[in-house]
């Protein structure tokens, strides 16, 4: 805290801003590692998805990946989903030290953001971090790090593999077939063509035809 007092205003200000930001970006980062091992992609795959997709839909992804995978006990599972809750949440703070303007306060104090918000009512909130406030979300971000690390060591692919397996097992087709109704799913295959039809006879068989008479021979003439 003190390296920070010791700054002017306008050099304080842009160094807190920038410890926030980078200390959220390394705790995104621990993340994207959580949702690729979850998701069991290579390096490089892993890379271009996390790229592609927002903050909400990885929380999405990372607890549906907790609750397909197993853990000691209930306890611990739902621990690591408040987790990934509260991550959501705070990302709140990250959108407006990102996206919103900032300036120090007249008295140097504290750095003000210009919120505005507009979701079918028009307010500007107050916003102003103190240099105690930006430890304490220093704080809040590390231990998320922390927290993802320790589910990134129990969050394994294989766990996952067999729970979507299993998942698949206890689907509709077994349902189905069950209830003795799985064949109706199953169309038998089809017969070659003619083998339906009814056995040759005698009379019909091209091998047993009867031989045709030979025609009388000519009457000699007197």
């Amino acid at each position: 805290m003190d390296q920070f007092r010791k700054l002017d205003p306008d050099t304080r200000t842009l160094a807190l801003v920038g410890k926030f930001l980078q200390n959220w970006a390394l705790m995104e980062a621990k993340l994207n590692n959580v949702l690729v091992k979850a998701l069991g992609l290579g390096d490089l795959n892993g890379v271009v998805v996390a790229r592609n997709i927002q903050l909400r839909d990885k929380t999405k992804i990372v607890k549906t990946a907790i609750d397909m995978s197993y853990f000691s006990n209930k306890e611990e599972k739902q621990k690591y989903v408040k987790l990934i809750d509260r991550i959501a949440d705070f990302s709140a703070k990250r959108n407006i030290v990102a996206h919103e303007f900032f300036s120090p306060s007249k008295d140097g104090e504290t750095v003000d953001f210009i919120v505005i918000k507009a979701n079918g009512k028009l307010m500007f909130p107050d916003e102003k971090w103190s240099i105690e406030d930006f430890e304490s979300h220093f704080s809040t971000i590390n231990g998320f790090y922390e927290e993802l690390e320790s589910l990134l060591n129990k969050l394994s692919t294989s766990a996952l593999i067999k729970a979507l397996a299993e998942a698949q097992s206890r689907g509709p087709m077994q349902s189905l077939s069950q209830l003795g109704l799985g064949g109706l799913l199953s169309p038998q295959p089809l017969a070659p063509l003619g083998s339906n039809l009814p056995p040759a006879s005698p009379e019909t068989s091209g091998e047993t035809l009867p031989k045709r008479q030979r025609k009388a021979a000519p009457r000699k003439r007197s």
